[in-house]
């Protein structure tokens, strides 16, 4: 009796990475992706934090886009009212808010990138005169 086939898409680079497995076990690339995902499925405590990590990860990365779009239509305002020959109180604000959102970032993609990729190098977060990643 033949099993049902189940089709799987892959990346470039998750399929060169899926071959060297398959080949390193002696298995087909079929037969090393079933094994995989079995093995990961009796390991459902696992999959499931490392599925939840990414979400928490992910949602991080939305909600920190959403603030960089409000702080930047912010910072655009007190420019255009700066130009105007307007007071801008809020300024410092607006800039500081902008810069820690914009470490937020910074670090939910590093979060990111290790839980993707946890052989990958984690570059140092440069910092700017201010001590700000840039």
């Amino acid at each position: 009796m033949q099993r049902p086939a189940v089709s799987v898409r892959l990346s470039s680079s998750e399929r060169v990475l899926a071959e060297a497995g398959a080949q390193a076990a002696n298995l087909t690339l079929a037969g090393f992706l079933a094994q995989s995902g079995l093995a990961a499925a009796r390991d459902l405590t696992g999959v499931t934090a490392a599925i939840a990590d990414n979400r928490r990860v992910l949602q991080e990365l939305f909600a920190a886009r959403r603030a960089l779009t409000q702080y930047g239509n912010l910072l655009n305002q007190a420019v255009a009212a700066l130009n105007a020959g307007a007071e801008v109180p809020y300024l410092d604000d607006a800039i500081e808010r902008t810069a820690t959102t914009r470490n937020r970032v910074d670090e939910a993609v590093q979060r990111f990138i290790a839980l993707i990729d946890p052989s990958s190098p984690q570059p140092r977060l440069r910092r700017d005169q201010y001590g700000e990643a840039a």
